[in-house]
């Protein structure tokens, strides 16, 4: 093999090797992105308010009779389920999302389960939102070293944070 031939396959491997850093960095940008995305949906004030109603529900072990109301947990519920979506696809961290929101998708499991049971009843549709049912399951199961999953807390008492 001559010098030329060493310096072509040099500057081939450099090459690859710069494209895959600039795959690499395009790809945390993403994540990046689309966690601020999550952030921004999830936190956004219709959202607190039907995940508050739905948290209200899960404690009463049932559903307001407005229907507004309703609509509004279905709307909370669907935001949750587009961020488990976001999970599915790699594009949102499972290890962040969970880390991050694993208390708020614990507390939604009566409630999401009684939104779920008042649609098969009332509209006959199975459950909509499997891929949000598969992460508030993964969530229940989740611990972490923060308070909320060192104390005796658990799901059953209700838990008050800022704006929830």
């Amino acid at each position: 093999m001559d010098v030329l031939g060493i310096v072509n396959i040099t500057v081939a491997a450099i090459a690859v090797t710069l494209s895959l850093v600039a795959l690499n960095s395009t790809r945390r940008q993403q994540r990046f992105d689309a966690i601020l995305r999550v952030e921004d949906f999830l936190l956004q004030e219709d959202v607190i308010h039907g995940r508050r109603l739905l948290y209200e529900s899960s404690q009463r072990g049932e559903l307001p009779t407005n229907q507004e109301d309703i609509h509004n947990m279905v709307r909370a519920i669907t935001r949750f389920d587009s961020a488990a979506i976001l999970v599915r696809s790699g594009l949102v961290p499972k290890r962040w999302m969970l880390e991050t929101w694993h208390p708020a998708l614990r507390d939604l499991h009566a409630g999401v389960l009684l939104i779920i049971d008042y649609q098969r009843r009332n509209w006959w549709t199975a459950n909509p939102w499997p891929t949000l049912t598969k992460l508030i399951e993964e969530a229940r199961r989740f611990k972490c070293q923060e308070v909320c999953c060192s104390s005796d807390l658990g799901e059953a008492q209700p838990r008050r944070r800022n704006g929830e």
